[in-house]
């Protein structure tokens, strides 16, 4: 007996060699995303690279002549169903992948339409009433009013709280944080019946009575997760959720992009919320102005409508929103009246007051009174 040995032809063995129904079935599979390319290129190489002892392995001499062990339809089959596994598994692979895939965020697309300007006072105005104040006030930074319509004050270098005049821009009385003098960058005041708030711009916010003047106050002191990164440049008291409103100048928070955020301090909690309570669109904001930047430095809320006014002395404009965060109304305000506008204030009446800080000048305060729609 010799042994014959046998040539592997790939010739021999076409690409779907197994019946017809299983192939339909097979076929219908392949619709599926992937598989088709899979099949193509993974069945080829498979069939190409099939070791040759394997073939010589499904052929046994007996006798004088060659007798068949091992079909060669078995052996295609086994090599269809393996096929099948890889592309399969590699189809399921790929959409997993694809599921994983973060989505992609799309940028919000503005309409062309443009936001009015605030109507309920003239900020065009270039010549409003203006008050100058004393020295001690060159830079005044916060302001605001009192339960009783007295207004509030203080500069940015110390705890030093000032009651003034805003007719006349006399002060009427002066107390302080501490009973060595509280040194730090206030950057807003807000008042709460009879308590007053101040806040850094690391955003450290500071509980005390209102006191007499010339009188020495202690006082609490509330860290937040706020820092110096987002430098805090405003305070406002917001009545109806019983908290306070701080609106950063710089960074809104991680992930927040093009926006700047106004953050709320539970006053029943003392502890800051975790998001922001309004995010305001950057983008938005500048298409209306036409302005460079719009980097704000004061809030404060309509005691008639319920809605804030934020002001942005870098960018010399002042935006109205409503109490869910909603952009009303945008207008810009003339350098010639605000050459760096860092307070406000809105009185019971509706009369608002924008503090201009005087640098090497003195500090005035700007008088808008309501007007009727």
């Amino acid at each position: 007996m010799g042994e014959c040995k046998a040539r592997f032809d790939a010739s021999r063995f076409p690409l779907f060699a197994f019946p017809a129904v299983p192939a339909i079935a097979v076929f219908l599979l392949l619709q599926f995303s992937g598989i088709i390319l899979c099949s193509c290129i993974v069945f080829p190489i498979v069939r190409a690279y099939r070791p040759r002892a394997d073939l010589n392995r499904d052929i046994l001499v007996n006798g004088p002549g060659l007798k068949i062990l091992s079909t060669q339809k078995e052996s295609e089959n086994e090599m269809t169903l393996f096929v099948l596994f890889v592309c399969l598994a590699t189809n399921f692979a790929c959409r997993d992948n694809e599921a994983q895939l973060p989505a992609i965020s799309e940028t919000p697309i503005l309409t062309s339409e443009k936001l009015p300007e605030i109507s309920s006072y003239d900020f065009a105005s270039k010549s409003p009433q203006t008050v100058k104040l004393p020295k001690a006030l060159r830079e005044i930074s916060g302001l605001t009013f009192t339960e009783d319509g007295r207004l509030l004050c203080h500069n940015d270098e110390s705890g030093t709280v000032f009651e003034v005049n805003y007719q006349t821009g006399e002060i009427v009385k002066r107390f302080y944080l501490g009973r060595l003098l509280l040194r730090g960058d206030f950057e807003g005041i807000a008042a709460r019946k009879d308590t007053v708030f101040l806040v850094t711009s690391d955003g450290v916010v500071h509980r005390f009575r209102e006191a007499q003047n010339e009188q020495h106050v202690d006082y609490q002191r509330f860290a937040t997760k706020l820092s110096i990164a987002n430098d805090v440049e405003g305070l406002a008291y917001d009545p109806d959720t019983e908290s306070l409103l701080l609106v950063c100048k710089a960074d809104p928070g991680k992930g927040l992009g093009q926006t700047k955020a106004i953050y709320a301090f539970s006053l029943k909690t003392r502890t800051l919320e975790s998001k922001p309570r309004f995010l305001l669109s950057l983008q938005e904001i500048l298409s209306q102005t036409g302005r460079k930047e719009f980097n704000p430095s004061a809030i404060e809320r309509h005691p008639g409508t319920g809605h804030f006014f934020v002001l942005a002395s870098n960018g010399l404009a002042i935006a109205e929103i409503d109490s869910e965060g909603k952009l009303l109304a945008v207008s810009t305000l003339p350098k010639s009246v605000h050459d760096q506008p860092e307070g406000l204030a809105i009185a019971e009446d509706g009369t608002l007051i924008i503090a201009n800080e005087g640098a090497k000048k003195s500090g005035t305060l700007v008088i808008y009174p309501p007007q009727s729609n």
